[in-house]
């Protein structure tokens, strides 16, 4: 892969039993179907609601062959970071998944810094947030 100065290579943490080739192949996939208009991009997150900021597809099967699968669940990037780091901070993660239950929106992420102190450290005290609605389960609660 050809990298323009500056750029650095994005290596992709093994995830769900994939690594960082089968991963990549399936972004791949997502971005070509995405380009050709098979696909669109999100625009709302599915757990939360938010429509500002990042939102993408989050897969957690990249099994061929590819299909619905891949890229299935719209998600903010607070969200899809937060949903990435469950395994190594449960607390943050119950705690997040409350709020979202809670209808908390936070505001956007900004940086992935501010999102660690934010949303795994701090737990969510202190971040911007407009109120939706309140709901028992979220998208969320189906992805552990």
């Amino acid at each position: 892969m050809a990298l323009d100065e500056g750029q650095k290579l994005m290596v992709l943490k093994t995830y769900n039993g994939f690594d960082h080739k089968a991963r990549m192949k399936g972004f791949r996939w997502l971005q070509g179907e995405l380009a050709a208009g098979r696909r669109a991009v999100p625009t709302i997150c599915e757990a939360c609601g938010q429509t500002e900021g990042k939102i993408a597809g989050h897969s957690e099967d990249y099994s061929e062959p590819f299909g619905d699968h891949i890229g299935k669940h719209g998600l903010c990037e607070r969200c899809h970071l937060t949903l990435h780091c469950r395994f190594k901070n449960p607390e943050a993660w119950a705690i997040y998944k409350q709020h979202i239950r809670e209808g908390r929106i936070f505001e956007p992420v900004k940086g992935f810094q501010a999102f660690c102190g934010q949303t795994l450290s701090a737990k969510g005290r202190g971040v911007t947030y407009r109120q939706g609605p309140t709901r028992e389960r979220t998208i969320l609660d189906t992805l552990t």
